[in-house]
């Protein structure tokens, strides 16, 4: 899988995500619970 960027708005039940490789839009991810908090976190090989 390539990069990923996630984005989230505080209060939302969808996090949107967008490939750094090719600018394209993915699926957004639905989830349970309104997003309260976000943490960042990088993944390294």
């Amino acid at each position: 899988m390539g990069r990923v960027l996630y984005a989230a708005r505080r209060g939302s039940s969808r996090i949107h995500r967008i490939s750094l490789d090719t600018g394209e839009a993915l699926p957004p991810l639905e989830v349970y619970a309104p997003v309260r908090g976000l943490a960042l976190w990088r993944r390294t090989p």
